[in-house]
């Protein structure tokens, strides 16, 4: 009320009830980012540690979208014991509550989280607190350039309604590197939702450096 700026917020599916939608775009709110993480539940809560039904995220996203707010996911790819088939099922499921933006990474056992639990329990190597985000990824998934080639893919795939088998297929065939100009597309998907113009979105870039060494990277 006392900027008069639009502004978007992160939330979790438990927390968006039909009146906290509405409160939130009375307030202002233009997008709203959940923790999708992954499309089977059983990865969710076993290994990522995050009990959150399908009902409870499909309810959350019919209620945010109702009102106009537009919805943000964050996924992970490559958990503990993933395979690649089962990561196809987060891009589905995307798709399937109509995400208007999405983001994906691969996934990063934190020293005392669920995830490095399941990692250690699966035999990979004690020492994973002292690996890191680069090495964690090799060891978090069987063969790391599929999934690698898929997070690329996938916002791309997720807005353009790619089928997930195809969106896999040319996951296991195109090498990452070739899929770099994708990152283009990905920063003006940021870029539009944010209302950051392209040249202050360049400076503040060449100033904060690369978004793996960063807290946030908006």
């Amino acid at each position: 009320s006392e900027i008069g700026l639009p502004f978007s917020a992160n939330s979790s599916p438990e927390t968006i009830t039909e009146r906290n939608a509405g409160l939130l775009k009375k307030a202002g709110a233009r997008l709203v980012g959940l923790g999708l993480e992954s499309g089977l539940e059983s990865i969710r809560g076993e290994i990522l540690g995050r009990p959150t039904s399908d009902e409870a995220i499909i309810a959350a996203t019919s209620r945010l979208k109702a009102v106009g707010i537009q919805v943000q996911t964050f996924n992970m790819l490559g958990a503990p014991g993933e395979t690649l088939e089962q990561a196809l099922e987060t891009l589905a499921f995307n798709q399937r509550v109509g995400a208007d933006r999405v983001r994906a990474t691969l996934a990063w056992p934190m020293p005392g989280s669920a995830m490095h639990r399941a990692a250690l329990e699966r035999g990979l190597p004690e020492d994973l607190h002292q690996a890191s985000k680069g090495t964690m990824r090799a060891v978090c998934a069987e063969d790391r350039a599929p999934f690698e080639s898929l997070a690329a893919l996938f916002r791309l795939a997720a807005v353009s309604g790619l089928p997930p088998r195809l969106a896999g297929s040319l996951a296991r065939r195109i090498p990452v590197g070739m899929l770099r100009p994708l990152t283009l597309f990905d920063a003006f998907q940021e870029l539009r939702w944010s209302g950051v113009g392209i040249a202050a979105g360049l400076s503040y870039a060449a100033q904060a450096g690369r978004p793996v060494h960063r807290v946030t990277y908006h």
